[in-house]
């Protein structure tokens, strides 16, 4: 049920918004639709009591938007860029691209190592107890 609402909403996002913001608006409309998706299934298990918060989630996720925030500031900074991209060939488009993935994954790898997150948090091992290897 909740997967046919969620469908129903990109349908109609999509819609409405392609009209506005053309190809934009596709994206925009599937990224709404995909956090109402989210949201509405947290919202379902957690009323079934299937899915609990485990405690210091909030922690966890101020660190992980604090290292994102990180991430894209970096990323930022070269954004401005576009012309350098467009005239760029294509050997150095692939060197500039491969160039700022590694810096943000660089960045991000140490901002969450600064802030004192685990790799095995990140990868939800261990989390639920299920798993402690």
């Amino acid at each position: 049920r909740i997967g046919v609402i969620a469908v129903a909403a990109n349908i109609v996002l999509s819609l409405v918004l392609v009209n506005v913001l053309e190809h934009v608006g596709l994206a925009l409309a599937t990224s709404i639709a995909a956090a109402a998706n989210a949201v509405l299934l947290w919202r379902g298990l957690t009323v079934a009591g299937i899915y609990r918060v485990d405690p210091g989630w909030a922690r966890f996720a101020l660190k992980i938007l604090a290292a994102s925030t990180m991430m894209g500031a970096i990323l930022w900074w070269d954004s401005h860029n576009v012309a350098t991209w467009l005239n760029a060939g294509a050997l150095e488009r692939i060197s500039r691209l491969a160039f700022w993935v590694i810096a943000g994954i660089l960045v991000y790898v140490a901002a969450t190592a600064a802030l004192g997150v685990h790799l095995r948090e990140l990868l939800f091992r261990g989390r639920t107890g299920a798993d402690n290897g």
